[in-house]
């Protein structure tokens, strides 16, 4: 899926910014977790959020746990 900027700018009205969250300086990691050339593949991966997280063994921590007060 490719989306130039003025898609960018038109789909970015529709999302709501709900709060922000401010994580510890050190625990911030530059890079990605791949990309999906089309929306199905998208949704093939991330459907199950669990299993993905189990195959390439990211971790999860609380965000009580990983944020400045």
């Amino acid at each position: 899926m490719r989306l130039n900027i003025k898609t960018y700018l038109n789909l970015n009205i529709i999302f709501e910014c709900l709060g922000r969250i401010n994580i510890i300086e050190g625990l911030k990691k530059v890079g990605s977790y791949g990309y999906s050339q089309n929306f199905q593949r998208f949704e093939e991966r991330y459907s199950d959020l669990e299993k993905e997280i189990k195959v390439f063994r990211y971790e999860k921590y609380p965000l009580k746990l990983v944020t400045e007060k």
